[in-house]
């Protein structure tokens, strides 16, 4: 599971909520896995089902390599190759002159009416695609089915203050009708989700819209939650064409940071795996608890606890009922806490931090992070440093942390230990300091300061103790791995996007997002920061990592003010935490995926 809010929001306005309810198929997953090779045989009957059902070979090896696809404008049914891309060419020219449908610069003109396609115009078709929906069919818009806490309510008549999520249906249907007749594809100015954009601005502007689209309120500006509302609705379309609320190419590629760090690590063939899955799911549940007790901060998981996170997700309704009952014993406001799919890494650092911090003091001492690089050591150094006054906590986790160099299962290689998970980080397209300075410079330079702290800190309770200086001044973590060579990648650390996801191979940046006002994924002026439009779930404050209780996103890097980022649906079914946070077959589960990214 990757966005758990987003999930629901897609299983609601495509009818799947039996998907839903029912979970992912553990048991029957399970069955398909040999135990010995552990490869998946699904047998001839699934595969033939699954052949009937969409018309594909089970081998996605086989499948063409062509495209069927619709004209946006004229609706003729074409073709056109998933990639002109050749293996042989050069990585920094191997995508730059492709035109396939998978391709950057997608470009393919209709042979009947010579409209020309992109993926632009295939995202603004879709905008049209979902407001002919809604005018036709009531489908609600896209990321309008619950509030900033990311819980759905009814649509009922009452104040605008209660019905601010609603706002950009209500402004649709003000719209509608004329913003489709000023919007044809055939135009060359509404051929960009930017020009769209800057159409709806000048409406959400216009006194008499605002008037018809709140007719019961006087107060023509938008209310907070309404700004997150249509940031919300359009993130749906930033760089998204499919019929998903998430743009899954992407996804799956920051996702497969996550699955391979797990493959690293290889619990799978651990002797004290279930004894490992046990520890983790206790972490996990310390972990939720620091994000139900903390909705204005963002929480950010190690890999441990990520893993048990996105493997309770995949039993979505029983992760929404934990989330809502848990989130109501701490602040009485019920929140589906979601995994953001993407977060900026020095807020992503940051978040650690104090994640950490919480996570010992909820322990009374334990270690957040089992692992001994340098980010590690740098992140714990300034909540143990030397002082007047030492907190036994405190003082039982510095000893626990100088114990890590010296038990078994912590290894050296920084690969095989659970630091942070960071699949979700994107590095932020930001304006820089006053001083002129990159801030991820800033960011770099203050962690490599806390490092050298704390490796002096060590070196000198290695001589106090007679104990043997270790060479603690190299870390090969300085450097990034990119299939299986270090490489240098400016301010590198592991919290970090994944160096090796290359921008030029896919339509849509998997690894970065915008905060610069008046850019790409950045919404019409006076509606909000950027975490929302860019990918960022967020809600009511802070949020996660990835995920986020009550959100995410909000307030970061021009933020999302009191109402913050934006979330993804969820069905207010009650209380009770059922499904506890194994979440059926959740916890322990070693599968990879999810939460996003």
């Amino acid at each position: 599971m990757l966005n758990p809010r987003v999930f629901l929001e897609d299983c609601i306005r495509g009818g799947a909520m039996g998907f839903w309810t029912a979970g992912f198929p553990w048991e029957l997953v399970n069955s398909c896995i040999d135990d010995q090779s552990l490869e998946y045989h699904a047998g001839q009957a699934a595969v033939a089902h699954f052949q009937q059902k969409t018309g594909l070979p089970w081998d996605n090896l086989k499948c063409s390599s062509k495209k069927p696809l619709s004209c946006p404008s004229c609706k003729h049914e074409l073709s056109v190759p998933w990639t002109e891309a050749q293996i042989s060419a050069p990585v920094d020219e191997a995508f730059e002159n492709c035109r396939g449908f998978a391709d950057k610069n997608f470009q393919k003109k209709c042979p009947v009416c010579k409209f020309e396609i992109t993926h632009e115009t295939l995202k603004t078709e879709k905008f049209r695609k979902d407001v002919r929906a809604f005018w036709a069919s009531d489908v609600p818009m896209p990321g309008t089915f619950y509030d900033v806490r990311g819980v759905p309510k009814a649509a009922t008549i009452s104040s605008r203050k209660k019905r601010q999520s609603l706002f950009p249906n209500r402004l649709i249907k003000a719209i509608g009708t004329i913003f489709l007749s000023q919007t044809d594809p055939t135009d060359d100015d509404w051929k960009s989700m930017a020009a769209l954009r800057d159409k709806l601005q000048s409406r959400i502007k216009s006194r008499d819209v605002m008037r018809r689209v709140n007719p019961d309120s006087g107060i023509s500006s938008l209310f907070p939650e309404e700004k997150v509302a249509f940031r919300r609705m359009m993130a749906r379309y930033w760089d998204n064409h499919t019929p998903f609320a998430l743009d899954l190419v992407g996804a799956v590629i920051r996702q497969g940071t996550f699955v391979q760090k797990m493959d690293n690590i290889d619990w799978l063939h651990s002797p004290t795996v279930k004894a490992t899955m046990d520890r983790l799911i206790k972490k996990y549940e310390v972990f939720f608890q620091i994000m139900a007790q903390n909705p204005r901060n963002m929480a950010v998981p190690t890999l441990d606890v990520d893993l048990a996170w996105h493997t309770h997700q995949l039993s979505p309704s029983r992760y929404f009922d934990y989330s809502v009952f848990t989130t109501r014993q701490h602040t009485r406001v019920p929140k589906f806490i979601d995994h953001d799919d993407k977060v900026e890494e020095t807020k992503l650092s940051d978040g650690f931090e104090w994640t950490s911090k919480m996570y010992k003091k909820l322990t009374k001492g334990d270690i957040y992070s089992e692992c001994t690089c340098w980010y590690c050591e740098a992140i714990r150094a300034p909540d143990l440093s030397d002082g007047i006054f030492v907190s036994s906590s405190t003082s039982r986790a510095r000893e626990a942390a100088a114990n890590l160099h010296n038990r078994p299962d912590i290894s050296s290689d920084p690969e095989k230990n659970p630091h942070i998970s960071a699949h979700s980080a994107v590095p932020a397209e930001t304006k820089k300091t006053r001083a002129g300075f990159d801030p991820r410079y800033v960011k770099h330079l203050k962690l490599q300061s806390n490092y050298q702290k704390a490796r002096r800190r060590a070196e000198k309770r290695d001589r106090k103790q007679g104990n043997k200086e270790q060479d603690r001044s190299s870390d090969a973590t300085l450097y990034a791995m990119a299939y299986g060579y270090p490489v240098y990648v400016p301010y590198y650390a592991p919290y970090v996007a994944d160096p090796c996801v290359h921008s030029n191979a896919y339509p849509s940046n998997p690894g970065c997002m915008s905060f610069v006002s008046g850019a790409h994924g950045n919404c019409a002026a006076g509606t909000c920061g950027g975490a929302v439009a860019a990918g960022g779930c967020g809600g009511m404050g802070g949020g996660c990592a990835g995920g986020c209780a009550g959100g995410g996103g909000g307030g970061a890097a021009g933020g999302c003010g009191s109402g913050g980022g934006a979330g993804c649906g969820g069905s207010s079914s009650g209380g009770g935490g059922g499904g506890g946070c194994g979440g059926g077959g959740g916890g322990g589960g070693c599968g990879g995926g999810g939460g996003g990214c």
